[in-house]
């Protein structure tokens, strides 16, 4: 959705505004690569429980996404803290998207409360459902950008990036209870 983002910046604003999205935008990942080293852990652990030991799978499941919430929100806050730092190590004009970072810090947050959940459509084979939520995410996210980036600026993109993520994150849980995923009774079956 970032790529999105800055496409739209690029296309309604000046240069300028590109580079100070940009390298909030690239700031705010900092946050997930503890999400990628939660991902590279839980995964495959949930994966074998779903496997071999379907009766730690709830307690498991709930475990680690309580962990990624936990650790994503110190990180999330950590970075809040240092957020002016963060941007001047890059200049002082950069501090200029300060506002920009914090909102995006917020949506990075948001994407990562839904990475258990996500974990188990795929350990389902039920990843069409994800796919359709992704793509829904994307039209919100144009719809988002085309209504606040020519109004708000660089803070329209990241507010569209946060309003896409929290769509997304809501998407994936309201179907993953629907679907009941974590029911180790249900069959496990290729739609």
């Amino acid at each position: 959705m970032l790529w999105v983002d800055t496409l739209m910046v690029g296309y309604y604003l000046q240069n300028e505004a590109v580079a100070l999205y940009n390298v909030a935008a690239k700031i705010s990942f900092i946050s997930l690569f503890f999400l990628g080293a939660l991902d590279a852990t839980i995964y495959p652990r949930l994966l074998s429980i779903f496997h071999h030991k379907k009766e730690k799978l709830h307690t498991f499941f709930w475990q680690s996404t309580l962990l990624v919430i936990a650790l994503l929100f110190v990180v999330t806050l950590l970075m809040l803290a240092l957020a002016y730092w963060l941007l001047f190590i890059f200049g002082d004009q950069y501090v200029g998207a300060k506002t920009t970072l914090i909102i995006l810090l917020f949506a990075q947050f948001f994407r990562a409360t839904s990475l258990t959940f996500s974990f188990m459509f795929i350990i389902r084979d039920k990843v069409r459902y994800l796919n359709t939520v992704l793509l829904l995410a994307l039209v919100v996210d144009l719809i988002c950008n085309i209504l606040l980036v020519p109004k708000y600026g660089i803070e329209g993109a990241a507010i569209s990036t946060l309003t896409t993520n929290v769509f997304l994150s809501i998407a994936i849980v309201i179907l993953f209870l629907s679907h009941k995923l974590l029911s180790i009774t249900e069959k496990t079956k290729v739609t």
